[in-house]
């Protein structure tokens, strides 16, 4: 496949950062830094051993894949799910990734996955309040969080699995002090901290551009483009009516429906 424009624009762009090139003045993106940042390692790794972007993305991606799916079967052990479970979950996770990706293999969308989906995984065991040694917890959350900053709007996600957290809880003061809301409120007011003293144009010169950007220019609203999607909602619904399925898995599902038409209004933004 040839290579995405995304990714080889935004690669070109990280160049342009290891150059000593200055946002807003030697390149112009509207997403914020961390989306160029994310491939500064494929440029170096380009750089040091001659190969190219696009052969440099893949490997680069199939190591972020591979690691991924690390956390999720991690994860999974902690999960009342049979180890056949476990390692088919894992091994569609992983197939999904490498094959229905296409020539979008390395996009952001796709590194954003990799980080939600074990994020999501670990915020069913809270949900279940089943205990995860604390480092792969800090490792998921800390990898959820990178993931989730590099199209913030995906955010949108683990705020509404947070609020759902929230209500089961009943205790605001306690919930401020949960692991996940500590790793996601930190790497927010850290990357708001990193982009203001190191990129300071993306808030004086393109945030204010954003608004124009990103006005509809075609006849078709943007909710429109999520018609297409709805309809896999009531998939999720039916496969949990079958009087064999465990409860456990039962309530994963749910959970996944729950995500996925959260991120359905992700579109919208």
């Amino acid at each position: 496949y040839p290579m995405n424009t995304d990714i080889s624009v935004l690669a070109a762009f990280g160049k342009e950062m290891l150059e000593g090139g200055k946002i807003g003045i030697d390149y112009y993106d509207s997403n914020p830094p961390l989306s160029m940042l994310v491939y500064v390692p494929v440029v170096i790794f380009s750089e040091m051993t001659g190969i190219p972007v696009y052969d440099a993305t893949a490997y680069y991606c199939i190591l972020l894949l591979l690691f991924s799916a690390v956390l999720v079967y991690s994860v999974l052990q902690y999960i009342n799910l049979p180890a056949n479970d476990r390692i088919v979950i894992t091994g569609v996770f992983v197939l999904a990734n490498a094959i229905l990706t296409n020539n979008s293999f390395g996009q952001r969308d796709q590194i954003v996955l990799l980080g939600l989906f074990p994020f999501i995984l670990l915020q069913f065991c809270y949900f279940s309040t089943r205990k995860v040694p604390i480092v792969l917890q800090w490792l998921v959350l800390t990898t959820g969080t990178f993931a989730i900053l590099l199209k913030p709007h995906f955010g949108l996600i683990p705020t509404a699995i947070l609020g759902l957290r929230l209500i089961q809880q009943k205790k605001i003061s306690l919930f401020f002090k949960e692991p996940d809301f500590i790793a996601l409120s930190t790497g927010v007011i850290a990357y708001l901290a990193v982009t203001w003293f190191f990129f300071e144009k993306f808030f004086t010169l393109i945030l204010s551009d954003l608004v124009s950007l990103y006005i509809p220019t075609s006849e078709k609203p943007a909710w429109s483009k999520t018609l297409l999607y709805w309809p896999i909602i009531p998939a999720f619904w039916i496969s949990t009516q079958s009087p064999y399925i465990e409860l456990t898995k039962i309530r994963l599902i749910n959970l996944f429906a729950f995500c996925a038409m959260t991120s359905l209004f992700c579109f919208l933004i």
